[in-house]
């Protein structure tokens, strides 16, 4: 699981995440990978890559892979769970690592 930190927003109702190498964002929960938060809008700091999975490829994966539809469907109708978000500054520290593991 990738570490993240957020900062306070120019507006009490929006949070800022940072992503660190290999998160994932997105609707993706929904495949059954956990995300704590979810996501309006993400602004890129620097190079990143994203892939979009269209609609038509989860319909495909739905034709070959039948079984696994009714689980797909009871995920994507399921109410999200309500969620927090505590909005802590980030500190400036240049162009050094943030990962502990790092260090």
């Amino acid at each position: 699981r990738s570490k993240r930190r957020t900062r306070k927003a120019d507006r009490p109702s929006e949070t800022f995440v940072t992503f660190h190498p290999g998160a994932v964002f997105g609707q993706i929960q929904q495949f059954g990978l956990n995300i704590d938060d979810d996501i309006a809008s993400v602004a890129a700091g620097t190079w990143c890559f994203c892939h979009a999975l269209h609609q038509a490829v989860i319909v495909r994966g739905l034709e070959v892979f039948p079984d696994d539809r009714p689980l797909l469907m009871a995920k994507s109708s399921a109410t999200p769970t309500p969620r927090t978000t505590t909005n802590e500054p980030i500190p400036d520290t240049g162009s050094q690592s943030q990962d502990p593991a790092d260090a």
